[in-house]
């Protein structure tokens, strides 16, 4: 069984066979739209009517001919944006791995092996630079705290 076959607008009992087509009218086009938005096949129908460019009438899954044209054009500019940032991340990642493949050759990068023995030395730097900045402003911190919790308790 098709999607066709379960379409509401199939033989719809309000609604004659040309409505779906005949949409210049303001009520006829929302009581069309409305059936469409109920129908469960709505999606299959909708992106059936999108991949027929040449579909230039009627309501395919609650869309009008207008309405689906704005949505290849939404889709295709989404594509066209999409492979464009993936070439943008192949390249970066290109450039990095050559940048750094001769900034180990010139000496000036940290080979693998002084990576991992930087990491096992302390696995979070991070952390460590967090703790000692705390320590460092300590006082100045819990003054800072001590004045929010009493200007909530004024407030």
């Amino acid at each position: 069984m098709e999607w066709h076959d379960r379409a509401s607008c199939r033989d719809h009992p309000s609604l004659p066979s040309d409505a779906w087509f005949d949409l210049k009218n303001a009520v006829v086009r929302a009581e069309v739209r409305a059936v469409c938005l109920a129908c469960p096949v709505q999606p299959a129908c909708l992106e059936w009517a999108l991949g027929m460019p040449g579909l230039d009438s009627g309501m395919f899954g609650a869309m009008t001919a207008t309405e689906r044209q704005r949505e290849r054009r939404r889709r295709r500019k989404a594509a066209a944006q999409e492979t464009r940032q993936q070439h943008r991340r192949v390249r970066q990642r290109e450039y990095n791995r050559r940048s750094e493949r001769l900034r180990r050759e010139l000496g000036k990068a940290e080979t693998p092996e002084h990576q991992r023995q930087r990491y096992a030395a302390n696995p979070e730097p991070q952390k460590a630079r967090a703790a000692a900045y705390y320590e460092a402003h300590k006082t100045e911190i819990l003054a800072a705290r001590r004045a929010k919790r009493q200007k909530a308790a004024a407030a």
